[in-house]
């Protein structure tokens, strides 16, 4: 509006100055404009053309000669309006232009901001869905050491079994999940613990090597992820593994050796990835370090309650044994047995053989010991050439029959050495003590079997000597006894 009111005024000082027309014909600018800023410099010269025309006609009507109207002058006022009309318009269309770059600046402006907006929101987006994820990871491997103070008071295998697949399916969701661990002596794979709806597999269940996932896995110590069971050609899948669509599996490491795997499988199209099979795998070192130190501490037990030489239990475990016999007989009124027993004239074949040989002849008898006595019995060593048996829920006939089948393997047996020794055989001297049959105290049993095998020693050696009851008559008093011969 300034621009058309300046054009205005300067537009009437002008004509007015050149004297161009009557005063009144200014008021024919007003259609002028109006032509200039609705059409631009078309419009504007074409209502200068009109207006100055119909000024001119105006001017030669209202003259009183109208014979003395010049023509210069009304060549001079159409001049005018048409310049006037055509400058409008120009400077319409000029302004127009310059708004309409302005306004495409504003559009090209506009669609900056909202490209921005859309990818800041679509960033918001993305950093949410990373954060949420992040979140995730995070949780999960809180979770996986965790185990480590879940379990690290825990001392004995099969109490971690259980914690290592319950964190393995709330980290990683599963159908069923499943730990092995590997047998030496077999090479096969042996289920421990199986978790899930979908489990196939029973504790105990045996799988050989050379077959199905985890097979490979024990065989190559690496991990593998199986997104698909069916289509995956690498490996042969057992009847357990086949029933799931995605598989995970790796190993659990001791020492360089793989102990074990850890198996997850899914039936569903949600299937693992990279990430589960890395995380799984830290579950399992975490699994195998726990693992690892139960059985360390297990064979610190074990060292501590067991010979060296013989493996049979030592001195100490078996006076803790006999007493735990002792009152458990008294408490539910059980019999009791007891065998003491003496390798005969070790000192002599020891002085033939030496000690190594000795060493040898300690070990072929202590398990010529452990293979005719039961698992319940407790075995050891005693000291020196010296064993002792404790014979749960036995009394003494049964007791003597044990005796009698462990002097007959004895004595069918050739040992390295045994032409050293009288006879040129090797034997045993075995002193038995019953309750309740000879003591009515549980307690006095392992004196009662030190004085019934001091009795087959003195009575000629390779025999058996049960203890007497402490009224026995002085007939009496000499004890039964069993042997094979004497020597």
């Amino acid at each position: 509006m300034a621009i058309y009111f300046g054009s205005l005024v300067l537009s009437g000082l002008v004509y007015n100055l050149l004297r161009a027309g009557p005063w009144w014909a200014q008021i024919f600018y007003l259609p002028v404009l109006l032509g200039a800023h609705f059409y631009g410099v078309l419009g504007g010269v074409t209502s200068g053309v009109v207006a100055g025309l119909s000024a001119g006609l105006i001017s030669v009507l209202n003259a009183s000669a109208p014979a003395n109207v010049g023509y210069l002058s009304l060549a001079i006022q159409l001049f005018f309006f048409i310049g006037f009309g055509w400058g409008s318009g120009l400077l319409v269309t000029l302004r127009e232009l310059q708004l309409g770059k302005r306004l495409e600046e504003y559009r090209a402006l506009a669609d900056a901001h909202i490209e921005i907006y859309d990818a800041n929101q679509l960033s918001t987006e993305r950093l949410q869905e990373k954060n949420a994820e992040l979140d995730r990871r995070m949780n999960q491997f809180t979770a996986v050491y965790g185990l480590t103070d879940l379990i690290g008071a825990t001392m004995q295998v099969d109490s971690i079994l259980a914690p290592v697949l319950d964190t393995a399916g709330r980290i990683l969701p599963c159908d069923a999940r499943v730990l092995h661990f590997l047998d030496e002596d077999s090479r096969q794979l042996v289920a421990r613990e199986a978790r899930g709806p979908k489990k196939g597999w029973q504790t105990g269940d045996r799988q050989p090597l050379d077959r199905g996932i985890a097979g490979w896995v024990a065989r190559n110590g690496q991990g593998v992820l199986c997104a698909d069971v069916g289509t995956d050609t690498r490996f042969k899948p057992t009847a357990e593994e086949g029933q799931f669509r995605s598989f995970v599996s790796v190993p659990i490491v001791i020492e360089s050796r793989v102990a074990g795997v850890l198996s997850l499988g899914r039936v569903d199209d949600h299937r693992f990835t990279n990430d589960d099979l890395s995380l799984l795998s830290h579950l399992a070192s975490q699994a195998a370090f726990a693992v690892h130190r139960a059985q360390l501490y297990q064979k610190l037990e074990e060292l501590a309650i067991t010979d060296g030489l013989t493996g049979l239990f030592n001195r100490r475990h078996f006076q803790e044994a006999l007493e735990h016999e002792c009152q458990r007989a008294q408490r539910y009124g059980t019999n009791l047995s007891l065998l003491m027993i003496d390798l005969d004239f070790f000192k002599k074949f020891n002085d033939a053989n030496g000690h190594p040989a000795g060493d040898r002849l300690l070990q072929q008898i202590a398990r010529i010991i452990s293979e005719n006595t039961r698992n319940v019995d407790v075995t050891a060593r005693y000291g020196g050439e010296e064993f002792v048996i404790i014979l749960p829920d036995s009394d003494a006939a049964a007791s003597m029959v044990v005796a009698k089948r462990i002097l007959a393997a004895v004595a069918s047996r050739i040992f390295e050495g045994q032409e050293s020794q009288p006879g040129g055989r090797v034997t045993l001297s075995v002193g038995l003590a019953a309750y309740p049959e000879h003591t009515p105290d549980s307690d006095q049993l392992l004196e009662m079997a030190d004085q019934a095998l001091y009795q087959a020693k003195k009575r000629g050696r390779n025999r058996i000597v049960a203890a007497v009851p402490p009224d026995e008559t002085p007939l009496r008093r000499s004890g039964a006894t069993e042997g094979v011969g004497s020597t």
